[in-house]
């Protein structure tokens, strides 16, 4: 299995409900997360992509589409869509677009 580390844990308020349950994408790729969330870092099985270090994934998706989605993770998990957006870390670099 190929495992990669994401920088970011549930320090950065990912949520450790997702702990060998929760998802990242890139692209139409679903990877899932592998193990437990740490406090600052987070491992994803990166199958049979061509990921290296340096590529982006996306952890929460504006593409209803997609399983990582706030509502789609949060209805999968059992989680309250507002906690989980208010607990993402300020540390986080965020894109509006």
């Amino acid at each position: 299995m190929r495992i990669g580390v994401l920088p970011l844990g549930y320090y950065e308020g990912i949520p450790r409900e997702l702990s060998n349950k929760g998802c990242v994408t890139h692209g139409q790729a679903v990877l899932p997360i592998v193990g437990k969330v740490c406090m600052n870092h987070t491992m994803i099985d990166l199958g049979n992509t061509t990921l290296q270090a340096g590529d982006e994934v996306t952890v929460i998706s504006a593409d209803p589409k997609q399983p990582n989605t706030i509502h789609n993770t949060s209805d999968a998990h059992n989680l309250f869509p507002y906690t989980f957006i208010a607990g993402l870390s300020s540390s986080i670099r965020r894109e509006v677009i």
